[in-house]
């Protein structure tokens, strides 16, 4: 029954409409994509669905997360769930919707999923970054942090931990190369920007990194150079 406690025979709702919303948030990360660090939005009827957990979500998942993780993942994308997030119902869950298997080997994954809060033993030696022939392969980690907001004044969740002001300068900031953009992400440690900082400097190997928190995203391509404020 939908809205109860899941078991092995029971594996909750996806996509309230498969087509549109999954065309949404694909539309959606695109978006993340194309212009780092500027924060996108769930479209409230993806929210209504999938932001409420105890209704349409593996338990404890935020909305952006799992919509993010059904729209990016299929038979063909090895995905690894790290930490808190590798929970058996959300490899039913992701299974049963998406068709996406999660992996025991972080190093065969091309899609990897964690919190924020389970960083400090993440594999990051273990995660493919591509090669110079085939940077296609390098990849994508989504990472639910504590907060998001274009500027330091921006009100926080008060369970967020200190946040950091980063200024990104690269490819979709501006036309002006020079330019750069604000993001504040709380959550996230500075050793952790200092460690993607030196896996993204052999461009074009490297990985992607989507940043969730509750129904918002942004995302910084390998592309995005970020200094802390």
């Amino acid at each position: 029954m939908l809205g109860a406690h899941t078991d092995d025979l029971d594996v909750r709702s996806g996509w309230a409409d498969p087509v549109a919303d999954a065309q949404a948030v694909f539309r959606m990360v695109l978006l993340a994509m194309s212009f780092p660090g500027r924060i996108q939005s769930l479209p409230a009827r993806v929210t209504a669905t999938m932001g409420v957990p105890q209704v349409a979500t593996p338990v404890a998942w935020p909305a952006a997360l799992a919509a993010v993780s059904l729209c990016l993942t299929d038979a063909d994308t090895p995905l690894y769930l790290h930490g808190t997030l590798d929970q058996s119902g959300a490899r039913r869950w992701l299974k049963f919707h998406a068709g996406a298997s999660a992996c025991d080997e972080p190093g065969a994954a091309a899609f990897w999923l964690a919190r924020a809060s389970d960083l400090p033993t993440l594999p990051w030696d273990a995660m493919a970054l591509g090669t110079d022939d085939a940077p296609q392969v390098g990849a994508t980690l989504c990472v639910e942090v504590d907060g998001l907001a274009d500027e330091l004044t921006a009100e926080m969740p008060l369970a967020a931990s200190e946040p950091l002001a980063l200024r990104l300068r690269g490819p979709g900031i501006a036309v002006d190369t020079q330019a750069t953009r604000s993001l504040v992400v709380a959550g996230l440690s500075r050793d952790m920007w200092s460690r993607r900082g030196a896996m993204v400097e052999s461009f074009p190997r490297g990985f992607d990194l989507i940043l969730t928190c509750g129904p918002r995203l942004a995302a910084l391509p390998r592309t995005t150079r970020v200094e802390l404020a």
